[in-house]
């Protein structure tokens, strides 16, 4: 076998390859679908890590460079959209070639950082960066794994979650709530998108992390949804959208994506709702589990069945660059966090179509 690296800067020029590997994986991941990388990444930064045999592609890593002042900061492509589950991508069999492959090219001369965020502990690429790396806890993901029947999912949650649940659907169904997919049209996704984003607004408000982010988050969502890796759950009284979800559907593993409430009290317990859809949907489908990958939202912890660690990976080529590195991080921070309460007032807030 005789591997070469090529180091692309478009996902879209590899992109039917390397979807069939990523398709081809055991738990597929949506976060690492050329469409949303190609949405989600910023442009002009990414780094496509490919490593081929021949002509063949064996897998790579998505990466996206941020210049800084004498090195560069290497992160996952699209992480500010907080993706989870990112790994090198390698096919069937090539998995030792692809690592050695990525791993020479990390660390060939000249001053970088790498900080991988949302990795789980057996990702191949922690072998890629070796040591001296580190590599530290960044909370945890809540899933569910799925029964044979909805019943049985039903009745495993706890007494109080089922009594909560029972008063909602009656309380809904009298107020004529409807919840069901969004048909998979692209006038119709971009107006859920919209509403999601919109009732995101309006519930989070300053405290949210992803409005600096809609515009890229609605074409990465929008991407993959219209080609049915992605869904969207809307619940609606007439009208008028009251809650929005979106969920990843690739593989035997769903995936919680994000979503958007009404504010309104009369409302509450709507997304209880909805997730119960959902797990339907799913076990009718034959899905083996949902994830609501990372964060501790107290719905994750009534709703799942098990967690499982997520980690930060570091890498630094020198101490220079490592200590660069965290000096611009702090800067970075505290930029993110004033825009993040300026984005509320920027969010489109558009009527539902």
């Amino acid at each position: 076998m005789s591997t070469r690296v090529v180091v692309l800067d478009d996902i879209r020029a590899i992109g039917p390859q390397w979807d069939a590997i990523v398709r081809d994986a055991p738990l597929p991941n949506v976060f690492m679908l050329s469409d949303w990388l190609a949405a989600a990444g910023t442009s002009g930064r990414a780094s496509i890590v490919a490593v081929y045999d021949g002509a063949e592609l064996l897998g790579g890593l998505a990466l996206e460079r941020v210049l800084r002042p004498g090195f560069v900061t290497y992160r996952f492509l699209g992480y500010q959209l907080t993706p989870d589950h990112i790994d090198i991508l390698a096919a069937p069999g090539s998995a030792l070639v692809v690592v050695d492959a990525v791993a020479e090219w990390l660390r060939r001369p000249g001053q970088r950082y790498l900080e991988l965020v949302g990795v789980d502990g057996d990702a191949l690429v922690l072998g890629a960066l070796g040591s001296p790396s580190v590599l530290e806890s960044h909370g945890i993901h809540r899933f569910a794994v799925l029964p044979e029947t909805y019943e049985e999912y039903f009745v495993s949650r706890s007494r109080s979650v089922r009594s909560s649940a029972t008063r909602e659907a009656k309380r809904f169904a009298q107020a004529g709530v409807e919840i069901a997919s969004v048909p998979r049209d692209a006038e119709a996704i971009d107006r859920a998108i919209s509403s999601m984003f919109r009732l995101h607004a309006e519930l989070f408000g300053g405290t949210s992390q992803l409005l600096p982010h809609a515009d890229a988050y609605s074409r990465a969502l929008g991407a993959v949804a219209r080609t049915g890796d992605a869904m969207l759950v809307e619940a609606r009284v007439g009208d008028r959208t009251i809650a929005v979800d979106a969920w990843s559907t690739v593989g035997p593993r769903w995936g919680s994506l994000q979503g958007g409430r009404d504010p309104d009290p009369a409302f509450h317990g709507i997304g209880r709702q909805m997730l119960l859809h959902v797990v339907r949907m799913a076990i009718d489908a034959g899905v083996q589990s949902l994830d609501f990958l990372r964060g501790f939202d107290g719905w994750k912890e009534r709703m799942a069945t098990d967690s499982a660690p997520l980690y930060e990976a570091r890498m630094a080529t020198s101490t220079l660059a490592g200590a660069a590195a965290r000096a611009a991080n702090r800067l970075e921070y505290e930029y993110r966090r004033r825009r993040s309460r300026a984005a509320v007032d920027s969010v489109s807030v558009k009527e539902d179509a």
